[in-house]
């Protein structure tokens, strides 16, 4: 703690050397303001007005935000954010870009055509995919003619490969 003289032969203790500058009382250094907590004006006091009309002015735009969200609700969930949906988003709009005329009867067609069989393994399993022979990647359409069932094993392996460069071409084919 320092010292200051302050006349007549008398030393007070004092916390720092710095004044206020509106009364001349020591202030504390540490707060940097140049007033004393006696003379400088409390928050509440002095901004009352502008701290209520900023509540309401975020009221508001709160609420405008909700009102926009559960407006725009289905294009927000629209939008995948991971790569995987990414993919999924492209493919879904390559294919829409293309010729998609496979109907229900002509894929159960198909699937009799195959007795329910991998076209590509012969194997019979529980659930068969819709393959792309030429593959969605290289312009090929959902059209019956492009269309063999596959398991998902056969169908992970062709990948986007053509029938020809995956090594084993369907041997039936449906044409419609």
């Amino acid at each position: 703690m320092r010292t200051k003289y302050l006349g007549v032969g008398a030393i007070y203790p004092i916390k720092s050397l710095f004044l206020c500058i509106q009364c001349g009382e020591p202030r504390d250094r540490g707060r940097g303001s140049v007033l004393c907590d006696g003379c400088r004006p409390k928050p509440i006091q002095r901004n009352q007005e502008a701290i209520l009309q900023r509540m309401e002015r975020r009221k508001e735009v709160g609420l405008q935000r909700q009102r926009w969200v559960q407006k725009h609700l289905s294009i927000l969930t629209v939008q995948p954010r991971s790569s995987e949906g990414r993919a999924r988003k492209r493919r879904y709009q390559r294919e829409m870009a293309l010729l998609n005329d496979l109907t229900v009867e002509q894929w159960g067609a198909i699937l009799r055509l195959y007795d329910y069989r991998c076209a590509y393994c012969g194997g019979k399993a529980g659930v068969l995919a819709k393959e792309h022979v030429t593959p969605v990647i290289k312009a090929g359409g959902t059209t019956a003619p492009n269309i063999v069932p596959a398991c998902s094993v056969c169908n992970g392996r062709k990948g986007r490969l053509t029938a020809e460069e995956f090594g084993i071409v369907p041997a039936k084919r449906l044409m419609f």
